[in-house]
């Protein structure tokens, strides 16, 4: 009985032990929202796209310029976290204009903004607002200018020496470059890495994670950059020792967002946090991403209350070096259901265990099927259709009644060009109202519209008869028209390849080697069966049934009839009677052999 007791007790002790290691991790306290309520009336204009950086010298946060209910603004408020009082800081020295959606951070005693939207205007100035006095300082600028934008990525780290800036937009053109503005030489340098980079993007969740890092997520590419709004997620890293930088893709998870708002994760400087943005589907959700791995993970905080679902508001962590347990996140402004707001939330709590989870949304990327539909398009079935054209014309085959070319080429001609148009719709539903940003968009508009012309040229064929003028017009421009179309679209197959190389970050060698594994079959076989068809002219070969070549072979003493092939494809014999029109019209078509 002894034996039996001491096992029951190690039993239990081994399940105890067991339930203690699988139990998630509390030490921590867990992520929870609050709405934070200010202690007087006094309070700054709901707005969006504003400057909310935390200044750890004054334990307050400081407003700068945004959108609100009565233009763009330029006031300069703080935020007291001891007392929750809302000050509106008078400053001295020429302000900026009024702006929003600009890159900022706080560094000792001084607030620095760049770029942002003024009006029609875009910006790239640099400007200094010193803590202690609030004076404001233009600071110059040398090296290499970026051009002016909004929307962009980037920001200053607490710790940093300069100021990184990185894509956006101009109300234009979108931006994939990136740059660095050095305080102490007070000079612009261009960091965009060589090789991979993220495509031209603007509205983005941003927020600096090093000195010479920060993270990008989402955003508006359109214009054949990528998706607006983009799911796609991104960190930068530089190192001014050795030269290095680069961009590194990290994994899908959050919804497509554009007009986000990052922060650090309290408590741990490995992780980032992102909430709201545009297209989120749920109020509350956290999107937290662990730098390291580049792994997401979704929870619902807890809290007896939960904000709104909001966009194109701003965050900003309240840290504490010295007790990183009580840093959390502060939330300000942006639009709930369209209205603007000047509300202020706090997410407090140092992990995620124990927390409801929400799964991925790994969104499609309707790229795919842009890709796939104009590759069988332009790359297969429309070449097939000129092939069968040019080289099938002595085939004796006659399927339905028609020649075997014309009877292929009227099938697979229709078929190409719908799966083109599906193409260039799936192209307009990702890229949107910037379409033609790109020359691989440009080529594609061209590509199609010559392939749309040529159905209709068909149409109105006049009748095959040698001696009509109209009809050899008509030769040349069907022809010359189908080519033209038929080369630059395989040509912007290829383009479309190289340009989603650039963007994609992955290893798209497989589709180079299969594109000029096809581009070298298609020179190959047309000249290949050119040569074939010379000879079969010279010598009147025929093409059989069977797909092979075959001489015309006659018997002995037989005399061998004179044919010539009309452009339609049809044989005529010397001593044949001239067709009728109406058996014209069910052998003739659009040839662009």
């Amino acid at each position: 009985m002894m034996w039996m007791s001491g096992m029951f007790g190690v039993t239990v002790v081994v399940v105890v032990v067991l339930v203690a290691a699988m139990a998630p991790d509390v030490s921590g306290q867990q992520l929870s929202w609050s709405l934070l309520t200010p202690s007087t009336s006094a309070a700054p204009s709901p707005r969006r796209d504003a400057v909310w950086e935390y200044d750890a010298g004054r334990n307050q946060v400081v407003l700068f310029g945004g959108v609100s209910a009565s233009g763009e603004t330029n006031d300069v408020w703080t935020f007291d976290l001891t007392t929750n009082v809302w000050t509106e800081r008078s400053t001295s020295g020429t302000r900026p204009v009024v702006r929003f959606d600009m890159v900022s951070g706080i560094v000792g005693n001084s607030l620095y903004i760049s770029s942002g939207q003024s009006g029609p205007i875009v910006l790239s100035d640099v400007w200094e607002l010193d803590l202690t006095t609030y004076a404001w300082t233009q600071l110059p600028q040398a090296g290499a200018i970026p051009r002016g934008r909004y929307g962009s990525a980037g920001g200053v780290f607490r710790t940093g020496t300069g100021l990184y800036l990185s894509h956006g937009f101009n109300k234009k053109v979108r931006y994939d470059d990136t740059f660095f503005y050095s305080f102490a030489e007070q000079k612009w340098i261009e960091v965009t890495p060589a090789g991979n980079l993220p495509g031209a993007r603007c509205l983005v969740g941003t927020t600096m994670l090093t000195a010479n890092s920060f993270t990008m997520y989402g955003g508006c590419g359109s214009g054949g950059y990528s998706p607006c709004p983009s799911q796609e997620s991104f960190i930068f890293a530089a190192n001014f020792a050795d030269g290095s930088r680069n961009w590194v893709k990290t994994r899908k998870c959050p919804p497509k967002l554009q007009r986000a708002a990052m922060a650090f994760f309290p408590g741990d400087s490995s992780k980032a946090v992102l909430y709201g943005g545009a297209k989120a589907t749920a109020g509350g959700v956290v999107n937290v991403l662990d730098v390291p791995s580049g792994a997401w993970t979704r929870v619902v905080p807890g809290g007896s209350a939960v904000p709104a679902v909001r966009q194109a508001h701003t965050m900003t962590l309240v840290y504490n070096t010295a007790s990183p347990s009580s840093e959390y996140v502060l939330v300000f402004g942006g639009q709930v259901s369209g209205a603007l707001t000047n509300e202020i939330w706090r997410l407090s709590g140092t992990t995620t265990a124990g927390l409801p989870n929400k799964a991925c949304q790994i969104g499609f990327d309707f790229r795919i099927l842009h890709g796939l539909f104009m590759w069988l398009s332009w790359g297969l079935l429309l070449p097939g259709g000129i092939f069968a054209a040019r080289f099938l014309k002595h085939s004796s085959a006659k399927p339905r009644g028609l020649p075997i070319w014309f009877f292929i080429h009227r099938i697979v001609m229709p078929i190409g060009l719908c799966f083109a148009l599906l193409g260039f719709i799936f192209a307009w539903f990702i890229t949107g109202k910037h379409f033609t940003a790109l020359p691989h968009a440009i080529f594609g508009v061209l590509v199609t519209l010559l392939g749309l012309l040529q159905p209709v040229n068909a149409y109105f064929r006049p009748h095959p008869n040698p001696l009509n003028c109209k009809r050899k017009f008509w030769q040349y421009l069907h022809w010359w028209g189908g080519r033209t179309a038929a080369v630059l679209g395989l040509v912007n197959v290829g383009l479309g390849v190289w340009h989603l190389n650039q963007h994609i970050f992955e290893n798209l060698s497989g589709l180079y080697i299969v594109y000029g594994l096809e581009m070298a079959l298609f020179v190959f076989g047309f000249l290949a069966l050119n040569v074939l068809k010379g000879k079969n002219d010279a010598e009147t070969f025929k093409f059989s049934s069977w797909h092979v070549w075959l001489p015309n072979i006659t018997r002995k003493g037989e005399p061998v009839t004179s044919t010539s092939n009309s452009d339609d494809g049809v044989a005529m014999s010397s001593s044949s009677p001239a067709r009728t029109k109406g058996s014209e019209s069910a052998a003739s078509s659009s040839s662009s052999s």
